[in-house]
């Protein structure tokens, strides 16, 4: 029972996340026109294209790494009023990881857990149990939720791009 559980709070922590390429283009870009707006704008389509609906529940850990890469690239250029923001983005994935590995979790035993709903042979199961608690003191403590409205504010007014209602913010609280 505990084990079944833990595989469906995991199932359902994995299932929470969403891609920074959820929503609707609106299609246009206001973008001043600049290289480095015209590169930022162009990171966030292509990076939308790529990861738009992206359900980490599916994804491998070669997927996972290039998010995190492309998170990366849009901060290199990203305008300075949303740099952090991007870093705090990227940083949470790595948090996201870090947790998951502690509790002897891959990005990728999330896709196996998914389609088997079976947890990864050697998992501890203590670990997985404690999993929930950490994900709740990162979400809680996390400013992925600002960083993520301030992303979204940007790519609109500077790109004309309509990211959704958040990026790729873990969350560890199942719906009831």
């Amino acid at each position: 029972m505990k084990k079944t559980l833990a595989i469906a709070s995991l199932a359902l922590l994995a299932a929470s996340l969403t891609s920074c390429g959820s929503g609707g283009d609106s299609g246009g870009s206001s973008n001043s026109g600049s290289s480095s707006a015209a590169g930022y704008c162009d990171l966030l389509k292509s990076a939308k294209a790529d990861f738009g609906g992206a359900d980490f529940t599916g994804m491998t850990q070669p997927q996972f790494d290039d998010i995190t890469s492309r998170i990366s690239d849009i901060e290199a250029v990203a305008p300075d009023a949303v740099k952090d923001d991007w870093a705090t983005l990227g940083d949470g994935l790595g948090q996201f990881e870090t947790i998951l590995n502690d509790a002897g979790i891959s990005i990728t035993d999330l896709q196996k857990i998914s389609q088997t709903n079976q947890l990864p042979d050697g998992v501890d199961l203590q670990k997985i149990q404690e999993l929930g608690t950490k994900m709740q003191q990162f979400t809680k403590n996390s400013n992925l939720d600002a960083a993520s409205e301030a992303i979204t504010q940007s790519a609109k007014s500077e790109c004309g791009i309509e990211m959704g209602n958040s990026t790729a913010t873990p969350s560890a609280t199942p719906s009831s």
